[in-house]
């Protein structure tokens, strides 16, 4: 702020009295019961409590005689008092006028409606916690979920990013710039693209206003590292349901030899409205290391998916199970016609979450029987039963409408319907924490596939959500989900092959009942 004056800002939970909220010190209860009057009464990977998120804000002081810097007044929570709640995740940022954040009012429905905006607060009305602090809810016309605000280096303007409407990431992605701060935000771009499958690549942003696209070099030296090379990765189309275009990555192991055969890795993204951009050689979902023991990868970006229009990722809603699956039919078709070095006779196919879903899905039709192994993570069993995950709001868009209002949709793209044809050996990943794809559904799949006597493995994590992060469990993830595969394919080629994952003993299980 000046030579001798600092701001500084940290997130942390605040109380509804608006105190600093320290689990350490708070009273205890004799009971565990939990109640509620609405929802949703849990998010992502943790049950909603009184406490609330917000942003603290305190003013440092150099001391003139030891140079240490003190605090020019306690710590103040920017949100008191507002009935809002901050969206941590979406990002905040401080300069020397104030703090941008984005939040949400509580006042709207929760589990069917989200408002994320843009909040602007003074610097200058933060000296006191008592005094009344003057927000700015920074509107751009559109209803969808803010992200990214940042500050210009002199505080007197700020960027950030919008959906058109809701959470739906079908939608496209606005570049807001707000000229001054106290001014409504104009539109300067949307994110269209980016192309980064190795190294160097290009965000592409596209001007509605005039129709020019700007490419903005995104340089980077990461992939190169791990033995990893464009000539690795190929490009392809084939026609997919109802002869839409379909584009798939063709990922190939490092010491590829086109005169032998390699098994097929089939990999079906989450979503549906996601994609296989860049991401594939990053984190537990890493096809470059998928292929590295010994597979040839193939992944399509099927019906539903972004980053093809608009329409092309709405064409899932109501037909989830549809033209998706007949993208894989085909899909695999083309795999059998133009890859010759694919071996097809040996093939798996795994999904994520949507992904899993789909799984669960052709497991009971006949492309289900194309595979030696199938892995479901975070996989739907029931369409019925989704209305336990914390985001209903979602499955009423993707359903068109309600359980109670639009039930024959569900009914109708429900895997469990078809599960006594399920005989492929399936491996199910499941998480605890978990709220979004409850864990009771790979529980349910594991049930039917042991009751059916089909080979089957159930892998859980007590203490991760929606995606696994934690470092340890990342590893365990990996060699379960590749020993799997691994053991009923058997990658290795002619024995040239070192650091094959080798599917371990499960020892978790009850020694007792084996």
């Amino acid at each position: 702020m000046n030579d001798r004056l600092l701001a500084v800002t940290v997130g942390g939970e605040v109380t509804p009295h608006g105190m600093l909220y320290n689990p350490e010190m708070a009273s205890k209860s004799y009971s565990s019961g939990r109640e509620y009057t609405a929802m949703s009464v849990r998010e992502y990977d943790k049950w909603l409590t009184p406490q609330r998120d917000t942003i603290w804000y305190a003013t440092l002081v150099e001391s003139q005689d030891n140079g240490q810097y003190e605090f020019l007044y306690n710590p103040v929570s920017i949100l008191a008092g507002t009935g809002l709640d901050l969206l941590a995740s979406a990002g905040f940022d401080v300069s020397r006028t104030g703090v941008l954040f984005v939040a949400r009012q509580f006042t709207i429905k929760q589990g069917t409606k989200f408002m994320y905006n843009v909040y602007y607060v003074a610097t200058s009305t933060l000296t006191d916690l008592g005094t009344s602090k003057p927000f700015a809810s920074i509107m751009s016309g559109l209803e969808g979920a803010s992200s990214s605000p940042v500050f210009s280096p002199d505080g007197q303007s700020a960027a950030f990013v919008q959906k058109q409407k809701g959470f739906y990431d079908d939608d496209k992605s606005h570049l807001f710039l707000v000229r001054s701060i106290n001014s409504s935000p104009d539109t300067i771009g949307m994110f269209t693209s980016v192309d980064a499958s190795i190294d160097d690549g290009t965000y592409e942003i596209l001007d509605p206003s005039t129709g020019i696209s700007k490419h903005i070099l995104l340089a980077k030296r990461i992939g190169a590292t791990y033995g990893l090379h464009s000539s690795q990765v190929r490009e392809v189309h084939f026609q997919g349901a109802q002869d839409h275009d379909i584009h798939a990555w063709v990922i190939k192991p490092s010491d590829f030899d086109v005169s032998k055969k390699y098994p097929l890795l089939y990999a079906i993204h989450g979503g549906p409205s996601n994609a296989w951009n860049d991401h594939w050689w990053g984190g537990t979902w890493n096809l470059a290391l998928f292929a590295e023991q010994g597979y040839v990868v193939f992944a399509p970006n099927i019906t539903g998916s972004t980053g093809f229009g608009e329409d092309f990722a709405k064409r899932a809603y109501i037909n989830c199970g549809g033209h998706a699956c007949e993208d894989l039919v085909r899909g695999l078709d083309f795999v059998k016609r133009k890859l010759e070095f694919v071996d097809t006779s040996r093939a798996v196919a795994v999904g994520i979450t949507y992904g899993g879903y789909l799984i669960n899905w052709i497991g009971g039709h006949p492309l289900g029987k194309e595979f030696k192994a199938l892995v479901a993570d975070f996989g739907i069993f029931s369409t019925l039963d989704m209305y336990a995950a914390d985001n209903s709001w979602f499955q009423a868009n993707l359903f068109k409408g309600t359980i109670h209002g639009a039930r024959e949709h569900y009914e109708r793209w429900d895997p469990a319907r078809y599960v006594s044809n399920w005989t492929t050996p399936h491996l199910i990943i499941a998480s605890e924490l978990d709220y979004q794809v409850p864990i009771t559904e790979g529980l349910q799949a594991l049930h039917v596939l042991q009751e059916r006597g089909v080979e089957s493995r159930f892998l859980s994590f007590p203490d991760e959500g929606h995606l696994v992060q934690k470092p340890g469990n990342q590893l365990h993830w990996l060699r379960t989900m590749l020993g799997w595969c691994n053991h009923y394919v058997d990658p290795v080629i002619q024995g040239d092959r070192e650091g094959k994952v080798v599917l371990g003993n499960v020892v978790s299980e009850p020694g007792w009942r084996v």
